[in-house]
């Protein structure tokens, strides 16, 4: 016999042999109370001679009832021959591990901290998993034919002497015991006895425990829809960080190298969706020479598995791999209902005791630090980007790629307030979008990246507002020439924003409001929702309305809830938000009368804290500008005033609203209708429209008596009086 040895199978085939004399040792007590003929029919019916062995308490399995003339000479040589071979084992096991062997099951009980009494019972449920013949073996030895898997009873009978060593033998079975607690072991359950006293419960090794033992390296099976490992080639120094934030992580890398023994950390990583908050703890894991793994704390809520099931599996993984764990979507766990609250206790608990190197991924901070008792808590904020170093993460994504001439970086990075992970995605999508448009000469145009940068941006904004497809330009505007000059620079203040922001110095002097504000006021119709259309379309950026029935609520504080969710979404979507008929909303603060009144005011603050935290542009569109309250006033950027279109405009507008292809009767006076129709644009747009619907259907051209008709429709419907007389066609 090799005093060694060569791999960790050898060393399981050994422990296996000692399972088999320990089986041999019961087989033999087993026999010694039942006669060959008596055991035909066992685990099928009972014998009256069972009974009776039973009442004189000579019940296999149970030695200490057993006087020493009842052993015979087969058993004693058993009983000496796992003395002698289990000492060798543990010789063997020692020299191995001397020279520098690993062997698995010895490496499963450092990680878990079991005692050799732990390891006995491991290997014992173990044995199926290797050979058939131990399930028959066990079926025999527990008397029932169905029960092929070790239950409690046969285990602690073949591993104690004496009642007393049989009670103390309790305790490793218990649910929170290292081999259960983990997850080494599990109850078979049955569904038509779930109430079976512990004696009669059978048990099995986890199968990924097997498969640990056997030097396989894949992921629990319950885990492998909700967790990754993850490796990272990157270093820290490769990812665009704020330089107190680089510094601190730097510092904590030298102290985790010469202090690897007290690695109870907790890293929260918080920002808004994309923050690269798993780029972060990957690299400073791959400078760690460390693995991690990331698991999806939200998919495991709503995966087939519990939640507190899934969290020891976790644990356990990242012990057996051995890695870091990387946990995101944490926020769900802090929200105030009572089954998050209960979850929330129980991660917390989790971690404090059995967690290691954790990173906890977040859009909020989470604030957990008087809570754990032997975790080092650390909080990290992860913001978007800022300019700059948006600019320095598109140049090293874009570095590699084959570019057109008109690529402006600045531009890109001024405008999306996008993450290094999505900047990262949008480079990809962006080169597919050239692939396809050019394949042999693919190269990333500035539309390519604009059109990935609005299809990657978060699209939760959805859910809250309608999204408004800008199909107008400038040349559709028809307004004074000092309105269109003033439109312009609002598109310009969002292009070059990051100039005056960022490179001129003026965001260290800012703290809010370095977002884009407009207030649009004026009659219906008179072009307040197109010229913001074309602003959207002009900055190649997404432009959502705001319903406002969706916003308001009767209930207190229903509102902030709703404006906080736009707000954010809108934030991580880089899009305009369009408050249309505003007034309904932000009207004038009254005199607090009630509490209805105290309420609807600090909904009115609390919009005017959002607007002011706001990077994006914002637009609020009213047609009664005198209900708008005055701290508003103060704190937009632009207040623009949309006239009634005079007869020139009108003029210019019935021009322009009817398409090259429609098919125009000569007859048609568009000074006429100017004169006579003293309507905004949006009217004319609709009078067109309708004319053209009654010219389709009587399948000629288009008229002026169709557009009178449709004229008269369109009064009707705007509640003002048709003068027949004064709209007579000549």
């Amino acid at each position: 016999m090799e005093k060694y040895y060569r791999n960790n199978r050898e060393h399981i085939y050994d422990e296996l042999l000692l399972v088999d004399l320990l089986i041999q040792a019961e087989v033999v007590r087993f026999r010694s109370v039942y006669q060959e003929e008596q055991q035909k029919f066992k685990g099928l019916y009972i014998s009256e001679q069972e009974v009776d062995e039973l009442l004189k308490g000579n019940t296999p399995g149970y030695k200490w009832t057993m006087s020493p003339n009842e052993v015979d000479e087969e058993y004693e040589s058993l009983i000496g021959a796992i003395k002698s071979f289990s000492q060798k084992v543990r010789e063997k096991i020692e020299n191995s591990l001397q020279k520098g062997m690993r062997l698995n099951l010895i490496e499963l009980s450092k990680i878990f901290t079991l005692t050799s009494r732990e390891i006995d019972i491991l290997c014992i449920c173990l044995a199926p998993h290797f050979h058939t013949k131990y399930r028959k073996l066990f079926a025999y030895l527990q008397n029932d034919v169905t029960k092929k898997n070790p239950q409690v009873d046969l285990i602690v009978n073949l591993l104690s002497d004496s009642f007393e060593d049989k009670l103390s033998y309790w305790k490793y079975f218990s649910a929170q015991s290292p081999l259960f607690k983990n997850k080494l072991l599990e109850y078979i359950e049955d569904p038509y006895d779930t109430n079976k006293p512990l004696l009669s419960r059978e048990i099995k090794v986890n199968n990924r425990i097997v498969g640990f033992l056997l030097e396989s390296s894949y992921i629990d099976d319950d885990l492998a829809v909700v967790a990754r490992l993850y490796k990272s080639d990157e270093n820290l120094a490769d990812i665009a960080l704020r330089e107190e934030t680089y510094a601190k992580l730097q510092n904590f890398r030298s102290y985790y190298k010469q202090n690897l023994d007290k690695n109870n950390f907790i890293f929260s990583f918080y920002g808004p969706h994309g923050s690269q908050k798993l780029e972060v703890a990957s690299s400073l894991c791959s400078e760690l020479g460390i693995l991690l793994l990331e698991v999806d704390l939200l998919a495991l809520h709503y995966s087939s598995i519990t939640f507190e099931y899934g969290m020891d599996l976790f644990l356990r993984e990242s012990k057996l791999i051995p890695a870091a764990l990387f946990l995101k979507n944490c926020d769900f766990l802090f929200a105030e209902n009572s089954e998050e609250s209960y979850l929330r206790r129980y991660f917390i608990m989790e971690l404090d005791k059995n967690g290691w190197l954790t990173f906890l991924g977040s859009e909020k901070p989470l604030q957990i630090q008087g809570e754990l008792e032997n975790q080092k808590y650390i909080e990290i904020h992860l913001p978007v980007p800022s300019y700059i170093e948006r600019k320095l993460i598109w140049e090293q994504f874009l570095s590699a790629q084959s570019l057109a001439d008109n690529i402006d970086i600045k531009e890109i990075a001024g405008r999306y307030n996008l993450t290094r992970g999505q900047i990262r995605d949008v480079v990809s999508t962006a080169d597919t979008f050239a692939l396809w448009r050019s394949p042999d000469s693919a190269q990333i145009e500035q539309k390519d990246l604009r059109e990935a940068c609005s299809l990657l941006s978060n699209k939760n904004l959805q859910k809250l507002a309608v999204k408004i497809v800008s199909i107008h330009t400038w040349s559709d505007i028809i307004l004074p020439e000092d309105v269109v000059k003033n439109l312009k620079e609002i598109a310009d203040m969002v292009k070059y924003k990051h100039i005056v922001y960022s490179e001129w110095g003026f965001d260290r002097k800012l703290s809010l409001g370095k977002g884009v504000s407009a207030l649009f006021y004026g009659e219906p119709g008179t072009g307040k929702t197109l010229a913001a259309e074309v602003i959207a379309r002009d900055l190649s950026m997404e432009i959502y309305k705001i319903d406002i029935s969706t916003v308001v609520s009767k209930y207190v504080g229903e509102t902030e809830k709703n404006l906080h969710k736009i707000f954010t979404e809108a934030e991580t979507s880089n899009a305009i938000l369009f408050f249309d008929e505003a007034d309904a909303l932000f009207g004038k603060r009254t005199e607090v009368k009630d509490a209805h009144d105290r309420y609807a005011n600090i909904e009115v603050s609390y919009l005017l804290q959002k607007i002011d935290e706001y990077t994006g542009l914002v637009i609020l569109a009213t047609n009664f500008s005198k209900n708008i309250d005055e701290a508003f006033e103060r704190r937009l950027h632009f207040a623009i005033h949309f006239p009634f279109p005079d007869e020139a405009s009108r003029l210019q507008i019935w021009m322009n609203i009817f398409p090259g292809e429609t098919p125009l009767a000569e007859e048609i006076d568009f000074k006429y209708l100017a004169n006579k129709l003293p309507v905004a644009g949006g009217h004319i747009k609709n009078i067109a429209l309708q004319a053209a619907f009654f010219a389709a259907e009587s399948g000629g051209k288009l008229t002026m008596e169709h557009i009178m008709r449709a004229s008269r429709r369109e009064f009707d419907k705007m509640g003002r009086l048709w003068d027949k007389r004064e709209f007579t066609i000549i």
